[in-house]
């Protein structure tokens, strides 16, 4: 959020702050979903939250794979 009093974002002011934090939170969600081994498809999903949720579960397993094979080593 800025202090400029002229700015047209529609996020400042705390005007839609709500809206912020769930673009922010797709965003942060599709980059990862770029870098998973397999990447899903949200065209395969009935909603959008089914999708989202399918990437973090997807991106957590790969992780715990990953920590799995540090560990072995």
């Amino acid at each position: 959020m800025c202090d400029n009093p002229d700015c047209k974002c529609s996020y400042c002011k705390n005007d839609n702050y709500d809206r912020y934090i769930g673009d922010h939170m797709r965003e942060c969600l599709d980059n990862i979903n770029r870098f998973l081994k397999f990447p899903l498809k949200q065209d395969s999903f009935e909603d959008e939250e089914m999708f989202y949720t399918a990437v973090m579960y997807n991106a957590q397993e790969q992780l715990q794979k990953i920590k799995d094979l540090c560990i072995e080593n």
